[in-house]
Parts: C-alpha cells; sequence; structure tokens
C-alpha cells in the first residue's frame, strides 16, 4: 500500500495533519483527542458516549429533525474509541500519533 504524504500544520496550539485524497470533492474531517488527564470515573462513561453520540438532538432540534438534517450534508457523525500502551504498564493510555 502507498504511503500518502502529508502537510502538517499548527492552528493555534494544536497540530494538524492535512492529507490529499482523491474523494470527488468530499472532505472528510478526523479528530483525534488524548484522553489521557480525563479522570477514572468518567472514563467508564466512553463506551456510552461513542454509541449514543450519533443519536443526539440539540435545544434547537430533537433527535429525529436533527439527524435528518445532519444527514441531508453529511454522511453521518462517527465516533470510535482506540487506545493503546506505551509501554507494559497497561494503564499507560497514548494516542497513536504522539
Amino acid at each position: 500500500m502507498p504511503f500518502v504524504d502529508r502537510d502538517s500544520k499548527m492552528i493555534g496550539n494544536v497540530k494538524v495533519h492535512f492529507y490529499e485524497q482523491p474523494t470527488n470533492g468530499i472532505s472528510h474531517f478526523r479528530m483525534k483527542v488524548n484522553l489521557k488527564n480525563l479522570p477514572e470515573e468518567k472514563r467508564l462513561f466512553l463506551p456510552m458516549f461513542k454509541e449514543f453520540f450519533a443519536s443526539i438532538g440539540t435545544a434547537n432540534y430533537k433527535y429525529d429533525r436533527f439527524n435528518n438534517k445532519m444527514l441531508s450534508c453529511t454522511n453521518g457523525v462517527k465516533v470510535d474509541i482506540d487506545t493503546y500502551c506505551a509501554s507494559d504498564d497497561h494503564e499507560d493510555i497514548h494516542s497513536r500519533e504522539e
């Protein structure tokens, strides 16, 4: 599989990577968040957050209206939780990029 070059820039204090891809003019956005400092009691809710995130409403739209509005201009929203350990200590969770 050929590797694709990336263009990295700092936007504010966030490192952003741009990859040129043949997507027929469709933009894709992927965001990674380092959750290492998230308290343990809140980490227990991550699987539930992952399941419910794409099924939420807003203050102005109930779930079904918000979902229809979102799907009219996107392919939807998806949340994945991807973790790995940088050492033998399974509690030492890091992002894959940093």
